[in-house]
């Protein structure tokens, strides 16, 4: 295991000192280890839920199509828009 010392202001030091006796852990420095596994494993839910609403978005959106019909679509616009501006 490695040692971090870090600064805190007092009332922070004491509100950490205070929650982790009123939450039973066996020391501040177990409880400040537990809101850091939360906060990560937050984090990574956050991340997950991102991943499957962006598949969802991607499945709701259409048929898929290669990119060579992306591609031909692609320069079929522009070409649209060039003749449009021309």
């Amino acid at each position: 295991m490695e040692t971090l010392t870090i600064e805190l202001p007092a009332k922070l030091a004491f509100a950490v000192r205070k929650a982790a006796a009123e939450e039973a852990f066996a020391s501040p420095e177990a409880f400040v280890a537990d809101l850091l596994a939360q906060w990560h494993n937050d984090a990574d839910a956050e991340r997950l839920e991102w991943l499957r609403a962006a598949i969802r978005e991607g499945d709701e959106s259409g048929p898929d199509i290669s990119l060579e019909e992306l591609d031909a679509q692609l320069r079929a616009t522009i070409e649209r828009a060039r003749a449009a501006h021309a």
